[in-house]
């Protein structure tokens, strides 16, 4: 590993979305020149504060790594919990993606989405995968096993244009995020991380998931998906037929034996750290 690539620094990026909310996004530079670009799309609730160590690791490899707090999560502006329209996710990646090629221009552009995060990335790619060299989908929650049954999911957008931005408890547990204890309980603590979904990000997700799914078959880049076996919060089938359909030619799955929901902090974080990156080095050039 090249010793200049050990000495990082990190900038804070301020974006205004469309609705005027102020957007916090960060960056972790490289010392050298960065082969790449990877841009990290955390899940609902958290934040990408959470995600210091992954880019650490891939900042070590030479690449510029960026992260944003989506609308409503973290130290970004909006009711916790809530956004007015699922693609104003997507409005916003974009919005950072426009930033980056400033910060580090010329570079190929690499996608990494968690969970939720990896449910937006896959929408995403379906306007601007001109835009990506190649997309990992860390447990993308294209469906969810968490939450009401189906036929309730089913009435959510219908009670959602009645009251949009009321809020509810996502169910999620903090235990079902790792095996690791330390893990589980910096979540707990964690000021940023909370437990809100509205109606309008609930309705999102569940139709932007069934939208992914319906259309995974139109994005042809290189996708990396993985998951752990032991996921309790998002359908690992619906990985699997997101993941068939794709049409790239360059795709690649892991399932990690036991693994809970962030594969990215478990023990054998990397273990999935080395995989991805052995997957795109080579894209790099």
């Amino acid at each position: 590993m090249d010793e200049a690539n050990k000495i990082k620094s990190h900038q804070q990026l301020w974006l205004t979305n469309k609705d005027g909310l102020k957007i916090f996004s960060q960056a972790w530079l490289p010392q050298a020149e960065p082969r790449a670009n990877l841009i990290i799309v955390h899940g609902l609730g958290e934040h990408s504060g959470r995600y210091a160590h992954v880019a650490r690791y891939f900042n070590e490899r030479g690449l510029a790594v960026f992260a944003l707090d989506l609308p409503g999560h973290g130290l970004s502006e909006g009711k916790r919990g809530h956004v007015n329209n699922f693609v104003d996710f997507i409005d916003v990646l974009e919005q950072l993606r426009g930033r980056m090629i400033k910060v580090s221009p010329g570079k190929p552009t690499f996608l990494f989405g968690h969970s939720m995060g990896g449910t937006i990335a896959l929408i995403y790619l379906l306007d601007y995968q001109h835009h990506i060299r190649a997309a990992v989908l860390s447990a993308p929650a294209i469906q969810i096993k968490m939450g009401p049954p189906t036929f309730i999911k089913e009435l959510v957008p219908k009670l959602a244009a009645i009251a949009p931005s009321l809020t509810i408890n996502s169910g999620l547990k903090p235990a079902w995020i790792s095996r690791d204890k330390d893990v589980v309980a910096a979540y707990r603590t964690d000021p940023l991380v909370h437990p809100h979904i509205s109606l309008s990000l609930f309705s999102g997700m569940y139709n932007g998931g069934k939208h992914a799914l319906a259309n995974a078959e139109k994005v042809n880049i290189p996708v990396f998906a993985l998951y752990g076996s032991n996921d309790v919060i998002i359908q690992g089938s619906a990985v699997d037929a997101a993941f068939d359909k794709l049409a790239s030619h360059d795709k690649k799955k892991l399932v990690f034996a036991d693994n809970f929901h962030e594969v990215h902090n478990e023990a054998e974080q990397f273990v999935e750290f080395a995989a991805i990156w052995d997957w795109l080095k080579p894209k790099c050039e």
